[in-house]
């Protein structure tokens, strides 16, 4: 019963944060520093079998950000990378600084200042038509339950409401990537392009 109870609350949680109904709070976030408290904790619950390979960019410049929900984009990339991973693998997690004018057009700022949060693991890759699913409310190629399909849906809208960008690229067998792009704090912004 108390499983139960727990999986209810987070579900419900999980809906306030994808329809935006929860209370979201902006701040400045060290991003990298946010990634090694998570890891330092997903590693003591994950198996052992899953190892973590951190890349973080030194000095990466403060992002305006809700923290608890980037713990939530993080987690959730980490989590799924985990199940594709079920006899083990590694989960790696790196960190940069991209121009806007370096990407590809499609909403992105050219003269702001973006961060990368990559996640990649060596799991079972997903198809090009689970790919085009992935971000769908509910959708979920998990048994059942096992999942809500709700992880990377709630990714997805934390990070448009920051204003930012996620792609995920895949191949069956070869693992997945998660590029996450979020636009770096407007004064870290204004002093890396006078840099």
């Amino acid at each position: 019963i108390q499983r139960a109870v727990q999986r209810a609350s987070g579900l419900v949680r999980q809906i306030l944060t994808f329809s935006r109904k929860a209370e979201v709070k902006f701040a400045s976030v060290d991003l990298n520093q946010l990634i090694r408290d998570l890891v330092a904790l997903l590693a003591e619950t994950f198996p052992r079998t899953v190892i973590f390979n951190l890349a973080l960019q030194d000095g990466l410049p403060p992002l305006f950000a809700d923290q608890n929900q980037l713990q939530q984009v993080i987690l959730n990339l980490c989590v799924n990378a985990r199940d594709a991973m079920a006899s083990g693998g590694t989960i790696s997690i790196g960190t940069s600084v991209l121009p806007g004018d370096s990407l590809p057009s499609g909403g992105v700022r050219p003269r702001q200042n973006y961060a990368r949060l990559q996640v990649s693991d060596t799991g079972i890759g997903m198809s090009l038509e689970v790919r085009q699913r992935i971000f769908e409310p509910f959708f979920t190629t998990k048994q059942d339950n096992h999942g809500t399909g709700l992880g990377l849906a709630m990714v997805y809208g934390i990070v448009v409401s920051h204003q930012g960008f996620i792609e995920a690229d895949s191949t069956p067998g070869a693992g997945s990537t998660f590029n996450v792009l979020l636009p770096l704090a407007a004064d870290a912004g204004a002093a890396a392009d006078c840099a």
